[in-house]
């Protein structure tokens, strides 16, 4: 059985420099929960997202845990914590998703116009549908839900 657990990197900043990125903050926290068994093509393709270059970026990983209480528990270690509280933004991402190298730059490019921003999700399977929630009037390929 897998140790409940929250496992974070050194504080780092990678060196140079996006013109966009220039003189506004996008610091960014990388919250993944997992069950402790990650594929390596994932990882490969995780690896590979482009940070925002000259700009704080950690990887925090939740191991074993309940994925609610996964992001539960992170964001108030984060909130607690004197140095990441003070940080931007946050990226999640679960064993199941595999955005493109620039998706993060691509989302960070958008903050001065939307409150929250976030990628679309694709279910699974030979005929993949967009994964969308509306509260009624659900069409094909909608869910209803929250």
């Amino acid at each position: 059985m897998i140790k409940p657990q929250i496992l974070i990197d050194d504080l780092a900043i990678a060196p140079g420099q996006q013109p966009w990125t220039k003189y506004k903050d996008a610091s960014t926290i990388c919250i993944i929960p997992t069950r402790g068994e990650i594929s390596a093509k994932v990882v490969q393709n995780w690896w590979a997202i482009t940070p925002p270059i000259n700009h704080k970026f950690i990887r925090i990983f939740t191991v074993g845990m309940e994925v609610g209480a996964a992001y539960s528990s992170t964001i108030e270690n984060i909130l607690a914590h004197p140095v990441l509280s003070k940080w931007k933004y946050i990226l999640t991402l679960e064993e199941d998703n595999m955005p493109p190298p620039d998706g993060l730059v691509k989302l960070l490019e958008n903050t001065d116009k939307f409150d929250v921003i976030g990628g679309l999700y694709w279910t699974k399977g030979p005929k993949g549908e967009t994964l969308k929630f509306h509260p009624t009037n659900s069409t094909a390929g909608d869910h209803p839900g929250m």
